[in-house]
């Protein structure tokens, strides 16, 4: 996922909020949040914004169990989503769970990395910044 690396540091900007802040804490990236946090590359919405939209999405007919990242993607408008999780995707997708343009990633730990300039494309084609 050097791509993504590359990607924020050139501009690029990722989102989180409520339990998936949380989730992220808990794990290597913590240190890097605070760092994409300092240099202005990351969006924050606070564990309130986050629980009043879950409320509305929990109420539709979801693949996955993650509804807090739905709601994340449907706050933020994010164009992009980078997971493993195959019912997350078809939930992105979804365009009455989560309406709007957006691309999902399928990144696979331990498994050959989707082309570096595949990824590249998809984030320029998104027009994310």
């Amino acid at each position: 996922m050097s791509v993504v690396v590359n990607w924020i540091a050139d501009g690029g900007r990722i989102v989180v909020g409520g339990k998936l802040t949380d989730e992220l804490n808990r794990t290597r990236f913590s240190k890097f949040l605070a760092e994409l946090s300092r240099r202005g590359n990351l969006r924050s919405y606070t564990k309130s914004e986050v629980d009043d939209e879950i409320a509305k999405v929990s109420a539709m007919a979801l693949e996955s169990d993650d509804p807090h990242v739905i709601a994340l993607a449907r706050l933020s408008g994010a164009k992009v989503a980078i997971t493993n999780d195959n019912k997350l995707i078809a939930d992105l997708k979804n365009q009455a769970i989560c309406p709007g343009k957006r691309r999902a990633i399928r990144h696979r730990p331990g498994k050959p990395e989707m082309p570096a300039n595949s990824v590249k494309a998809l984030l320029i084609q998104a027009q994310c910044r």
